[in-house]
């Protein structure tokens, strides 16, 4: 008897099982998003997603940019 978690398996009988899946075949979302070389291939959310990200941690470290500068005795 195993515990139910959130109305599913709980992560010691899910993970075993999506490792194993992985291993025979892969995981088919993933491989939409892989190149001939297996590079990423991103789609314009993820590209669009990346470039916010990227740009907020930018506007971060400029704001904090003035706390990091050592100050003269």
């Amino acid at each position: 008897m195993m515990p139910e978690y959130n109305s599913g398996f709980n992560a010691e009988l899910k993970n075993p099982e999506d490792d194993a899946r992985l291993r025979v075949g892969g995981d088919p979302f993933v491989h939409q998003f892989l190149g001939e070389e297996d590079g990423l291939v991103p789609n314009d959310i993820m590209a669009v997603s990346a470039t916010a990200m990227l740009d907020e941690r930018v506007r971060v470290a400029e704001a904090l940019r003035p706390l990091r500068t050592s100050v003269a005795p």
